[in-house]
């Protein structure tokens, strides 16, 4: 049911996105699109960040430090790196769960689901760059194991804004503590 080839695929994210992308990276980047329209078994998410990335030197390896938004010099919201094996296996039963799933479902239901999926990876940040990009690529992997087209509707950054707050309470254990305003 895919309507939209790799190329097609990166050229529409990268619009949504305002991200203009070296040759490189597009290539690398239509690759690991190629990956999971055609692969429909789960895949490892390291290796597929490693060919998303090719050429970064962090490629396929999970952030060691904690993020660091360096305009502001705080702090940002994401896990603890020492717990991030812990919370991308999670994921990974839910991803996994998602793409082997065949039961009758109401459609609406299950693309949201697929989405929360997803949007989990995002909000564990694993990787220093590229999560976004890989989330969005298991998004689509798992769109089309369900019978959607690879492409979706996105949701608005807001909605996932408010999914990360409530992943952050129910993941608290795994969050740095951050300092509230005096």
């Amino acid at each position: 049911m895919n309507s939209v080839t790799a190329e097609e695929y990166v050229d529409v994210m990268c619009g949504r996105h305002n991200r203009t992308l070296s040759t490189l990276e597009r290539t690398s980047y239509i690759q690991a699109a190629r990956i999971v329209m055609t692969v429909d078994k789960p895949l490892d998410f390291r290796d597929l960040h490693g060919v998303l990335m090719l050429g970064d030197l962090t490629a396929g390896m999970y952030r060691i430090n904690n993020v660091i938004d360096m305009l502001h010099l705080v702090q940002k919201p994401f896990p603890l790196p020492d717990k991030i094996e812990k919370l991308v296996s999670e994921m990974n039963c839910a991803y996994r769960d998602m793409l082997q799933c065949k039961e009758a479902r109401d459609p609406v239901e299950l693309q949201l689901e697929l989405w929360c999926v997803a949007a989990r990876l995002r909000c564990i940040r694993p990787f220093d760059r590229g999560t976004t990009r890989l989330s969005n690529l298991l998004l689509g992997q798992m769109r089309l194991a369900q019978g959607f087209p690879f492409l979706s509707e996105e949701f608005s950054l807001e909605t996932f804004y408010l999914f990360r707050q409530r992943y952050q309470v129910e993941h608290q254990e795994c969050y740095p503590k951050m300092k509230s305003a005096a």
